[in-house]
Formats: C-alpha cells, sequence, structure tokens
C-alpha cells in the first residue's frame, strides 16, 4: 500500500502543474467560397487567461492556429480560414474553468446577393 500511496505521489508531483481544457466545436460543412471563424470570449470577472485556438479539417489537417495571450475579461478573440472545402471544427485550448469561456464556430457563405452564417456555440 505504500508503493502504490508513493507512486501516485511521484505520479502527480511528475505531472504538469497546469493542464489545459479543450472545449470542441460541432463540425460543419463547409463548401468553396465559405469562411470559418472560430470565436472565444473571456467571461471572467476579473482574470486574464491564454485562449489556443485551432481550426481542423475533416482529415484531421491543420488549417490554421494561433495563441492568443493574456485575453482580458469581456474580451473575444477569433481565427478565420477562408477557401475550406471540408467539414471543419475549431478547437479551444485553455486552462481556465469552461464556465469562464464562451466559444463558438461561425461558417459563412459569401455570396453575391449577401452573406449567410450558421453559428454553433462549442461543448
Amino acid at each position: 500500500m505504500k508503493r502504490l500511496i508513493a507512486a501516485l505521489g511521484f505520479t502527480l508531483l511528475a505531472s504538469p502543474a497546469f493542464a489545459g481544457l479543450t472545449v470542441l466545436s460541432t463540425a460543419a460543412a463547409s463548401d468553396e467560397g465559405n469562411e470559418v471563424t472560430c470565436n472565444a470570449t473571456n467571461v471572467s470577472p476579473t482574470k486574464s487567461f491564454d485562449i489556443f485556438i485551432t481550426i481542423f479539417g475533416q482529415a484531421g489537417t491543420e488549417e490554421g492556429t494561433q495563441a492568443f495571450m493574456a485575453v482580458a475579461p469581456g474580451h473575444t478573440v477569433a481565427l478565420s480560414e477562408g477557401m475550406i472545402v471540408d467539414n471543419v471544427r475549431c478547437v479551444f485550448e485553455f486552462s481556465e474553468s469552461s464556465k469562464l469561456v464562451r466559444a463558438d464556430m461561425e461558417v459563412t457563405q459569401l455570396t453575391s446577393i449577401g452573406d449567410l452564417s450558421v453559428v454553433l456555440p462549442a461543448s
């Protein structure tokens, strides 16, 4: 029993002190000429923290990624990519509780008669 406790203690000490949470959006189809935007808002009343956003295509290929450092309370950050002809998803990574982030994926179809957007909340 002492060995098990020692092994668990060592595992905890060797683990990173800060592990990120990940919020995934649902997948959405995107046709040629569409723009995909991943939005994340820090809804904490007082705390700034880092948010990492990545857009993936259906085959798991990384279409775009960006790190936003020290996002202030109440601020929104976004990553956009155009011309993705694929099913896409946004991945949001951050070190705080998921209660402090509101995230979504917006797919906008750009046409000559106007733009049509669909917004899918991340969960």
